[in-house]
């Protein structure tokens, strides 16, 4: 197959459930931007939002799959349920992590407070200039942790004899797909790491991660660490999502199925153009991949990554776990919170536009 052929299959994917008739919701457009810039102003940071932003967000909903007014309401609704970190959150976030990591310890050794911390070494997970690398700043600044409690590859580790629990570091963990790349890679190319997850204690530190990521990384015998631990009643579309409670049982589910047509047909759109431009179709057709299992990926995807279905933003970037049609900026559609994707050498040196590798 193609790239061609692939383009020409995935023009129409989308399944709509449920009725498309328009529902009466006795909420308007005036009210919710308002509630949306209340909940910014007072919770977020006044600086974060504003009337202009939320405009240009809602402009993208256009009436293709309903009533353009009635599109505008129902992304409304997820917007003002947005959870957002601001810096202030994030250093909170990480003394709580860091507490619980001390606990963990000293609860399993049986040891006090300064033995434990003595006893571990953070290794952020990514490149330098990603989340996980980012992160450890935070913990260092706000935990009053020594430069020598972090290091850049677990190769270093080798020359720390006393060490005893080594702790990989990242902001959030949903799916734990990517703890689990980055893992696998390691053991490909770290001997001292097969023999560390043999021989010493492995922690997994995150913001929040998910009980998916808990079970994958038990796995390789890696203990989950993190202060927020989301099952699926944090999935926005789940049937236990608190999302859609404020409305009558008659109506609920039929609210929140149409709220989950209205994202993820906008939001294969958005999927589709940006796998196009950034190689990932392509990467997709040389690993084999048939035609199902890109369209599958592509639904997934449409609702954050891996079928994520996340509301979540932080103050430096937006997971791809929460709903692409609030995080993906790309000159026809304008975000609410923009995400700044990864741009690894090879994508910037061969061209993004030439599809010829996507990492």
């Amino acid at each position: 197959m193609t790239l061609q052929d692939l383009e020409h299959q995935l023009k129409n994917i989308i399944w709509v459930q449920g009725d498309k008739k328009e529902i009466d919701l006795s909420l308007g457009e005036e009210f919710l931007v308002t509630t949306l810039m209340k909940i910014a102003d007072t919770s977020w940071g006044r600086d974060t939002l504003d009337y202009e932003t939320i405009g240009k967000w809602l402009d993208n909903f256009t009436g293709e799959l309903y009533d353009c007014r009635y599109e505008r309401i129902l992304a409304l609704i997820l917007a003002v349920h947005m959870v957002y970190y601001n810096e202030c959150h994030i250093c909170h976030l990480v003394k709580l992590a860091y507490r619980k990591l001390l606990h963990e310890i000293m609860g399993k050794e049986h040891i006090g407070t300064e033995a434990a911390a003595e006893s571990l070494v953070f290794l952020p997970l990514g490149e330098v200039s990603e989340s996980g690398p980012f992160l450890s700043y935070y913990f260092r600044k706000e935990n009053c942790l020594p430069v020598e409690s972090f290091v850049a590859s677990f190769d270093l580790i080798a020359q720390r004899k006393k060490v005893k629990n080594i702790v990989l570091m990242d902001d959030v963990s949903i799916s734990g797909e990517q703890a689990d790349w980055y893992i696998k890679k390691m053991r490909k190319t770290s001997e001292f790491f097969r023999e560390v997850l043999n021989e010493k204690n492995v922690y997994a530190l995150f913001l929040m991660s998910t009980i998916d990521a808990k079970e994958k990384l038990e796995e390789y015998n890696i203990k989950l660490c993190t202060p927020i631990l989301m099952d699926r009643r944090s999935c926005c579309f789940d049937e236990e999502s608190s999302i859609y409670k404020i409305f009558d049982n008659s109506i609920r589910d039929e609210v929140r199925i149409q709220s989950k047509n209205l994202a993820q047909y906008y939001g294969c759109k958005l999927i589709i153009r940006q796998y196009k431009r950034n190689g990932e179709f392509q990467r997709l057709l040389n690993s084999g991949k048939s035609l199902e299992d890109i369209i599958q990926k592509v639904k997934k995807d449409s609702l954050g990554y891996g079928n994520a279905q996340m509301l979540i933003a932080f103050e430096y970037n937006t997971p791809n776990s929460t709903l692409p049609i609030i995080w993906i900026e790309d000159g026809k559609w304008k975000s609410l919170f923009r995400r700044y994707d990864k741009l690894y050498t090879k994508q910037i040196v061969e061209g993004i536009e030439s599809e010829s590798v996507y990492i």
